[in-house]
């Protein structure tokens, strides 16, 4: 039995390929002779160039989002170089305020691209709240290639931020009196503030409005006051406004009399913070509780004599 050897040679390129395998068939050329099994055999020249694909988001930098966007938000990875055979990506949340989990309905999953696909999305869900918020930035990793694919090192991570949202709508002071002389009563709204009326919290750049009704009490409209409703605009970048009832003032003497102020927010951009009250006092005016005084003619006693002096004393509006 004698043996021999066959040698092959590969020629290295740089074309991204796949796994490529060739079959290696024995026949009898020339002369006798007889071929017995194994007669072939394969031979696989691996992948190669990065066959399988190298994967990164399709941009780098902030992409920037509503928290009241109705569709999902879809951040595109690109499959460069080859595309041979199904891979995948695992990603998650990396960083942001508490990862994301109060933010996103999920924080981490995997992206599955098929043989030839060499683009997919990755799909984050928001949670939408009525909590207003500030911007929030948050960093979105590709963690690992799954499949013989690798990672584009230069495009592992993308900033989302969900932009500043439901700035809340509140009275600064939810009580207040007033003197029934002084014609109208000025009731300040504030939009896109905390209570310290300073510190801004969610968006205040679109313009927003803002309806308001009278809920009377004891105090009745067309006999202690006039206005009964209307509509505050809030012009990009303001925060603060005013809502203006005009009293009735007469003369007729009234104890304290009260009637309350509702907020109904109509913008998607803005969120009533609960009660959204205010309640107006008018004080007691015009010699409510009378007048009191002498009544009648002067009268005149007797040093002398022991006599007792009536004098009368009236109540009067």
């Amino acid at each position: 039995m004698t043996s021999d050897s066959c040698d092959f040679e590969t020629v290295d390129d740089a074309i991204p390929e796949g796994n490529e395998t060739y079959t290696i068939q024995l026949s009898i050329m020339s002369g006798a002779g007889e071929i017995r099994d194994p007669s072939s055999t394969k031979i696989t020249i691996l992948a190669n160039d990065k066959g399988f694909g190298v994967i990164g988001f399709s941009e780098s930098g902030e992409v920037s989002v509503s928290e009241g966007a109705a569709s999902p938000v879809s951040l595109k990875l690109i499959r460069a170089l080859g595309s041979f055979g199904p891979v995948s990506v695992d990603w998650k949340v990396s960083s942001g305020p508490s990862l994301g989990t109060d933010d996103f309905i999920t924080t981490s999953g995997t992206v599955s691209f098929q043989d030839g696909q060499t683009e997919a999305n990755l799909v984050l869900n928001i949670k939408p709240d009525d909590v207003p918020e500030n911007d929030e930035v948050f960093t979105v990793k590709l963690a690992t290639a799954n499949g013989g694919a690798e990672l584009n090192s230069s495009y592992t991570e993308l900033q989302v931020k969900i932009l500043a949202n439901d700035a809340p709508v509140r009275f600064p002071i939810t009580s207040l009196s007033v003197p029934e002389n002084a014609t109208r009563v000025d009731i300040e709204v504030f939009r896109g503030l905390q209570s310290d009326g300073q510190t801004v919290v969610g968006s205040i750049q679109d313009t927003v409005t803002v309806n308001w009704y009278v809920i009377p009490g004891n105090a009745q409209p067309g006999q202690d006051f006039k206005d009964i409703n209307g509509t505050l605009t809030f012009a990009s970048g303001v925060t603060k406004q005013s809502i203006s009832v005009l009293l009735i003032n007469d003369v007729i003497p009234e104890l304290a009399e009260n009637f309350s102020v509702q907020l109904q927010t109509l913008s998607s951009s803005v969120y009533l913070v609960p009660p959204g009250i205010a309640m107006v006092t008018i004080l007691p005016n015009d010699d409510q509780h009378g007048v009191i005084s002498f009544g009648g003619f002067q009268r005149i006693i007797d040093e002398d004599g022991s006599r007792t002096g009536h004098f009368n004393v009236t109540r009067g509006s």
